[in-house]
């Protein structure tokens, strides 16, 4: 009796590893289907073919989601047109025809040509220029707010500029946002430095703001 209640549970230990086993075999298959026959409903016919070959299975509609799933979150970013991408990086940055095509890494006729639309960035010009695109593109979805020509050539004390931070091929939003930082926080000092010299008295920046409006008032009625 002992032996043959051992069978059984045998029997059952193997089956339900073979039922495991084709559940993963089966969702790998299922898997790789997806990729080959594209699937435009739930009730597409690979789908029913593969039901009416795998009755049984109960990972096809997971399967389904994940392949799918897959396919989606790997879809590339679709980038604007060199042109696009290369005038939204000039006026985020203020730069010159020529330090544009110098960040770039190509001749200034080339710059032209792509503003023209004569023809498109291609291979590492085009990863150049959605490097740069990018940089512009992460920094103002930050918050930073368009560069100047002044800030674009201002140095730190160790000469190292914003221009020369994006002609360098390891350019990054994070790099450049530090150094304009950096920059920010040396004018302000700067700034307040200068008023401590001449005996200005501080003010906030809200009564910074207002003296603004009013001197741009004078300055239009004027």
């Amino acid at each position: 009796m002992t032996e043959r209640l051992q069978a059984v549970a045998d029997t059952q230990s193997v089956t339900t590893t073979l039922r495991s086993s084709q559940s993963k075999a089966q969702r790998v298959l299922f898997t790789a289907l997806a990729f080959v026959a594209p699937m435009s409903s739930p009730n597409s016919h690979a789908e029913q073919a593969w039901l009416g070959m795998f009755p049984q299975s109960s990972t096809v509609s997971l399967a389904v989601r994940d392949a799918r799933s897959a396919k989606s979150s790997r879809a590339p970013r679709v980038l604007p047109s060199t042109a696009e991408q290369i005038t939204r990086l000039q006026s985020f940055f203020a730069l010159s025809k020529t330090q544009l095509a110098q960040v770039c890494g190509v001749h200034r006729q080339t710059i032209y040509d792509w503003f023209a639309g004569n023809f498109e960035a291609e291979g590492n010009n085009a990863r150049r220029v959605a490097q740069l695109f990018g940089i512009a593109r992460e920094m103002k979805a930050g918050g930073a707010q368009a560069l100047s020509a002044r800030d674009l050539s201002r140095a730190l004390s160790d000469g190292t500029t914003i221009l020369s931070l994006l002609a360098a091929a390891d350019a990054s939003p994070e790099r450049v946002g530090a150094v304009v930082a950096q920059l920010e926080k040396a004018r302000s000092g700067t700034a307040a430095a200068a008023r401590e010299r001449l005996g200005w008295k501080s003010i906030s920046d809200e009564a910074a703001a207002r003296n603004l409006d009013i001197n741009l008032d004078d300055f239009i009625d004027g």
